[in-house]
């Protein structure tokens, strides 16, 4: 589990959406276009014994890849860690990662019913 984070951030979080979104069936669903930005990707270990896990990321949602005025959305999650070590911090983020993907679910589905 190590390896698969032992990357650069941004790169690391495109690979894992993309693997989570990819499907073959594009004639009955809207594309929409994700704009991404990492703001923070790190182990925090000052107010927890073991540490917490943090991923904060900043991010648009379009239907429309020329479109310039979509709100961005910030949020922040965080993942105690059980152990100090670099397994550890992996798995953490790899549920954070998770919690990203299904909020950008969630944030296209809502944003797909307002279009309709």
């Amino acid at each position: 589990d190590y390896n698969k984070w032992n990357q650069l951030p941004e790169k690391l979080i495109e690979s894992y959406l993309l693997s989570s979104f990819i499907e073959n069936d594009y004639e009955s669903k809207q594309i929409v276009y994700l704009d991404t930005s990492i703001i923070n990707f790190e182990a925090d270990y000052t107010g927890n014994d073991n540490g917490v896990a943090i991923l904060t990321v900043e991010y648009s949602i379009f239907t429309n890849i020329r479109q310039t005025n979509a709100p961005k959305i910030r949020k922040i999650y965080t993942t105690p860690l059980k152990n100090k070590n670099s397994s550890e911090f992996a798995q953490a983020m790899s549920v954070n990662a998770f919690k990203f993907a299904e909020d950008i679910i969630n944030d296209c589905n809502k944003f797909s019913c307002e279009l309709k």
